[in-house]
């Protein structure tokens, strides 16, 4: 797949450059560079000699170590302690570089999301050129980045255990970061517009909710795939369940306008 190309050097820069934001620092779209964590006399012992470099890599091995905790675990059952253990680092490590569960929290999120608009980016700016994209080449550009993720080379088995169980999440840290990607998919959704201009503006959203449906879930469960099609069907093909996903959603976007009627359902245990 022609995505994997240098994306492992890709998300180590995203993470580089976005991990270790604590509590009262500017957020990445507010600076361009990350400037020093605040020396305390706690965390004065645990990076003695050590360049910003290590320490930048300290902050990361954390994250990772939480995010695979997280992931596997729950959001809510991940304890800073447990992560402490498994990271083989003081509990106050942790909270010089994060601060607060709820701030590492976001900072996961914040640097997968981060990472998947910068694989989508170069495809994106490809269809912005274009007056008319087709719909497959942008349904291709907002499946990509996730069905990467399922190649081993990705290295992102974890993230992607981390994002399904972020996506459901309650907890504010996480539904605030998911409700501030909103804007950035409103330019995927301009995208489908101009791809599908017949289609009215409510008529593409409603199409655009189904489909992240598709996109969420698509690739968490391609296990049960096997099962129900006695083995016929291979959803360990990141190139295959990328193409049938692309094919299946054209199908639903370039489908005739909804033109109803809409019937409420009559079953009062339904309502």
């Amino acid at each position: 797949m022609a995505l994997q190309g240098g994306m492992v050097m890709l998300t180590f820069q995203v993470g580089q450059r976005l991990c270790g934001v604590g509590p009262g620092e500017a957020s990445p779209d507010q600076r361009t560079e990350s400037p020093e964590p605040k020396e305390t006399s706690v965390t004065a012992k645990t990076k003695t000699g050590a360049a910003p470099a290590e320490r930048g890599a300290s902050a990361m091995a954390i994250l990772e170590t939480a995010e695979r905790l997280f992931g596997e675990n729950g959001l809510e059952s991940v304890s800073i302690r447990d992560i402490a253990k498994e990271a083989r680092v003081s509990i106050a490590v942790i909270y010089h570089h994060y601060g607060s569960k709820a701030n590492l929290l976001q900072t996961i999120l914040r640097v997968r999301l981060t990472e998947i608009v910068e694989i989508r980016r170069p495809m994106l700016e490809r269809l912005e050129a274009q007056e008319r994209p087709d719909v497959r080449d942008v349904l291709r550009a907002l499946f990509a980045p996730v069905a990467y993720w399922r190649s081993r080379a990705s290295g992102r088995q974890s993230s992607r255990q981390f994002l399904s169980r972020a996506l459901v999440s309650t907890l504010p840290e996480i539904t605030s970061g998911m409700d501030g990607s909103i804007q950035y998919l409103k330019e995927i959704v301009r995208l489908f517009e101009r791809a599908l201009p017949h289609l009215s503006h409510a008529e593409v959203c409603w199409r655009f909710h189904f489909t992240m449906g598709l996109e969420n879930m698509n690739h968490w469960d391609v296990a049960r795939l096997a099962l129900l099609s006695d083995g016929e069907c291979d959803g360990d093909s990141v190139e295959e369940t990328l193409e049938r996903a692309v094919a299946y959603a054209a199908a639903a976007f370039l489908a005739p306008p909804f033109d109803g009627p809409f019937r409420p359902n009559q079953d009062p245990e339904l309502r």
